[in-house]
């Protein structure tokens, strides 16, 4: 994607602002504002439809998060040899259960 961007941007502005017709580029100044009303469209999408998503889909980011959390303490406590890791899962799975069932919001 970016590289499809790079070489748009090396080519264009030679159409669009070409050196003939400077400073009056009659076919630049239209375009830049073309182009940044439509990046603005873009932008304005793209945060629109993000907040959609995260409405629709509240826990998933957070749900995402305690998956990965229980894994990495999973990982950590696999190597004790004092069964004191074993403890930690258990109590890291105990807490994470406790939020999810009370409806926490984080």
């Amino acid at each position: 994607m970016m590289t499809a961007g790079f070489c748009t941007n090396i080519w264009v502005p030679l159409f669009t602002f070409p050196a003939v017709e400077a400073p009056e580029w009659k076919h630049g100044y239209p375009a830049a504002t073309v182009f940044l009303f439509a990046m603005w469209v873009i932008l304005m999408f793209g945060t629109w439809f993000m907040a959609r998503w995260k409405n629709k889909n509240p826990d998933l980011e957070m749900q995402l998060a305690r998956e990965q959390a229980i894994k990495d303490s999973e990982a950590a406590s696999e190597g004790g040899t004092d069964g004191e890791g074993k403890r930690g899962i258990a109590a890291t799975k105990e807490i994470i259960l406790q939020d999810t069932s009370s409806g926490k919001k984080e």
